[in-house]
């Protein structure tokens, strides 16, 4: 798995979000996907984000539909999944620095 791969997700985050440690890696979506459903299907994920698992779902053949309550998310989403649709594959490499935000004290 590689840690760093990972979907663009900094322009939907706002001042008063809950900080998430990182988001899922496509390595294990990917795994999942072709795991747990076949060609065609569709995968449900009622907590999109900016859409990963969609994105996953889309990239291996499969359909996909995500329910996004939070506005920023869904619109980077839409994002993600229009380079999804095109074929193109823009996925963000994080370094470890990247994983870790310092804490004021």
């Amino acid at each position: 798995v590689r840690i760093g791969r990972v979907l663009p997700f900094e322009k939907s985050k706002d001042e008063d979000d809950e900080k998430h440690v990182h988001p899922l890696q496509l390595d294990v979506i990917d795994r999942a996907i072709v795991l747990w459903s076949n060609p065609g299907e569709t995968v449900l994920t009622p907590f999109m984000g900016v859409g990963s698992e969609v994105y996953g779902a889309v990239c291996n053949g499969r359909r996909g539909v995500g329910i996004e309550l939070k506005p920023s998310y869904y619109k980077q989403a839409v994002k993600n999944l229009e380079v999804a649709k095109a074929g193109k594959v823009e996925v963000k490499q994080q370094s470890l620095e990247d994983l870790f935000t310092p804490v004021a004290g």
